[in-house]
């Protein structure tokens, strides 16, 4: 219930977001003078991540706060030197809402995003399944996950060739949604296990994971998968 109450205050700031009616305003795509977050000692800041027409579009607001958000346009190949406009350890909580499919380089992104995050930041990112024709049938996808792709981002992940990463962050749930006739009369191992064993019974594939600070080694080992919950669309 917690984490579904967390999801539902993601999609709620992102609509206060566009509800505001502002067109993104861009920022430059180099590293420029750090954008601090405002009043950091008494609001949570949420940092959404978001996609447009060959861009990542980024809005930094305070989370409850109706005041309009601060906007920014970061490139969507953005090399692995760049810097988000954003200080050090400022925020509190990422909402990347169907976009990482879209990022070709995402470890890039997840290193980027640990240096901002406080101790303890919570993500939520929210993907088509790789196990649904909608994770493979847009053009503008690059990549399909699975729950396991995000052990990859743990400092002790998996990650072959890779082996300059500075991120690191616990995968602590997953989820998928599934049409509540597809799972009907089942027990949680049998809806798990039909997801895990056939296409296009999972939509979306939600994941929270925790910044971890200071960072592990890499010789930590993998983190263990979470237990995957199976919510009714």
């Amino acid at each position: 219930a917690g984490f579904t109450r967390h999801l539902e205050a993601a999609y709620q700031t992102m609509w206060r977001i566009h509800a505001a009616g502002e067109p993104p305003r861009p920022f430059a795509a180099q590293p420029a003078e750090t954008r601090p977050v405002p009043d950091a000692a008494e609001e949570e800041r949420t940092l959404t991540i978001d996609v447009g027409t060959g861009v990542l579009r980024g809005w930094l607001d305070r989370e409850r706060a109706p005041q309009p958000a601060a906007d920014f346009v970061v490139p969507l190949g953005f090399a692995d030197d760049y810097r988000l406009p954003v200080e050090d350890g400022s925020v509190d909580r990422f909402v990347l809402d169907d976009v990482l499919q879209c990022v070709a380089q995402p470890l890039t992104l997840f290193q980027e995003l640990h240096r901002i995050a406080r101790p303890g930041a919570r993500m939520t990112v929210r993907v088509p399944h790789g196990g649904s024709d909608a994770a493979w049938s847009d053009a503008g996808h690059v990549r399909a996950y699975f729950p396991t792709s995000f052990l990859s981002f743990a400092q002790g992940g998996p990650r072959k060739g890779v082996p300059s990463y500075r991120g690191d962050w616990r995968l602590v749930r997953v989820a998928v949604t599934v049409a509540a006739e597809d799972i009907a009369g089942l027990t949680a191992e049998d809806a798990a296990e039909r997801v895990r064993t056939r296409r296009n019974v999972a939509r979306d594939l939600i994941a929270e994971l925790e910044a971890v600070k200071p960072m592990r080694g890499a010789d930590a080992g993998p983190d263990p998968l979470p237990r995957m919950d199976v919510l009714p669309a």
